[in-house]
C-alpha cells in the first residue's frame, strides 16, 4: 500500500485513501512521569505515545522500509527511525542541545527549515 508520510512540529503520520495512521513512539518520552500535585505515576493516553518531539523534526534519510531523522525535545536533538511495516518509532540519543544543529532541506521536510529550503518555498509556495 502507498502512502505519504506528513508531520508537523510535534507528530509523524501517514496518510492514504483509507486515512490517517500515527507513528507511535516505542517507549513515550512521559513513560516514568508523574504528577506534579500528587507524586503519583501519570495514567499514559495514546497520544503521549504519538508525540515524537517537542517543537522540531526533521527527515534525513528513506528508503521502502524506514525513514530517519531528528527530533527536538527538551533536552536537545535526538536520533529516531521510523519503520514503516508497524509505524514505530525508536529514538537514540540525546545528540546535541544545539537548536540549530539540524534543519530540513530539500527534498525531505520538516522544521525548522533551512534559508536553502525557506527560499524554494519562498519562490514556489509563497506567490
Amino acid at each position: 500500500m502507498s502512502f505519504i508520510v506528513v508531520a508537523n512540529t510535534t507528530d509523524i503520520w501517514g496518510t492514504d485513501l483509507h486515512g490517517d495512521r500515527y507513528a507511535r513512539m516505542a517507549e513515550s518520552r512521559f513513560a516514568h512521569s508523574r504528577d506534579g500535585r500528587t507524586g503519583q505515576p501519570i495514567q499514559l493516553t495514546e497520544n503521549d505515545y504519538r508525540r515524537v518531539a517537542m517543537d522540531g523534526i526533521v527527515f534525513d534519510t528513506v528508503d521502502t522500509g524506514q525513514l530517519t531523522g531528528h527530533a527536538w525535545w527538551w533536552d536537545g536533538w535526538f536520533r529516531f527511525r521510523l519503520t514503516f511495516d508497524d509505524r514505530q518509532i525508536v529514538e537514540s540519543g540525546p545528540l546535541t542541545t544545539e537548536w540549530d544543529a539540524f534543519q530540513a532541506r530539500p527534498p525531505f521536510g520538516g522544521f525548522p527549515v533551512s534559508p536553502e529550503y525557506q527560499a524554494q518555498v519562498a519562490e514556489y509556495w509563497l506567490r
